[in-house]
């Protein structure tokens, strides 16, 4: 800081005295070195070449868990340009949507032609939706191929469905999240089926491998430029699994979700035609 800029922090910063404002006693007031020392005006971050209101960013689960897992540091700056440590788990908020509440409102959006037992398809999520300077594709296409088998042992069906699919995300230049890999998942379920009764086990939209990159700011050097540092997370992470059962148009599950809260979900599906 220039000897101009730091007088008008000190003035800023300064405790009034005597009348409200600048009085012909008191002039500015009394100094107030400690407030002096904190972030003055609304906190900024610099994204897309230019510095913008710090907000709290939504993630979803997945990517919210991966970067508060990763613990990160990151730079703001005050209306004077200094810059303020921050903890980057303190301003992310997560969009926990459920996968209970996906399978009620039917999110799920497939379009795919079979061949046999084989399948090939376009699915759509939101497993890496975030906003904010976070800012990512709300959602996500896969490009998968899948596998069905059955086998039958008298009045009982054993069946097992797999879905092995790629993205490729993109990030926004308003962002701290500068891009992905190839984002690799899955989704594999295995049960039985038996007169009106069905017994299933699924693993649901696992990521199994794949990276997203991030670019924080941390500081400023001594010429005043804005210090960086890159990273790289990790996505890939242990899958949830739905246990199942239903009979007729009842489903009732559970799902064992090893990052965020169990669920339980009851169910009721039919479909009138005209």
């Amino acid at each position: 800081m220039n000897a101009t800029e730091i007088t008008q922090l000190l003035f800023t910063t300064a405790r009034d005295l005597g009348e409200p404002g600048v009085d012909a006693v008191y002039g500015w007031g009394m100094l107030d070195l400690e407030r002096a020392t904190r972030p003055v005006g609304a906190p900024l971050v610099p994204l897309a070449d230019s510095m913008q209101p710090l907000q709290p960013a939504r993630a979803s689960g997945t990517i919210g868990r991966k970067i508060k897992s990763a613990n990160l540091d990151f730079a703001f700056f005050d209306g004077f340009g200094r810059a303020f440590s921050a903890k980057l788990n303190d301003n992310i908020t997560f969009r926990e949507v459920g996968r209970a509440n996906a399978r009620l409102r039917g999110d799920d959006a497939v379009a795919s032609v079979h061949f046999g037992n084989m399948e090939l398809g376009f699915a759509k999520n939101n497993l890496l939706m975030a906003d904010g300077f976070l800012q990512t594709d709300r959602d996500s296409f896969i490009s998968f191929v899948g596998i069905e088998n059955s086998m039958q042992f008298g009045a009982t069906e054993l069946f097992q469905r797999t879905r092995i699919g790629v993205s490729n995300p993109d990030a926004d230049e308003n962002s701290m999240v500068t891009g992905f890999s190839s984002i690799y998942s899955a989704s594999v379920t295995m049960g039985l089926r038996r007169g009106d009764w069905k017994f299933s086990i699924s693993a649901p939209d696992m990521i199994l491998a794949g990276s997203m990159d991030m670019h924080l700011p941390t500081g400023r050097a001594a010429g005043g430029q804005i210090v960086y540092a890159d990273y790289q997370i990790d996505l890939a992470e242990r899958p949830a699994l739905e246990y199942a059962v239903g009979y007729g148009n009842w489903t009732a599950a559970y799902i064992d979700n090893p990052q965020s809260r169990d669920e339980i979900y009851f169910m009721y599906k039919t479909k009138i035609a005209f």
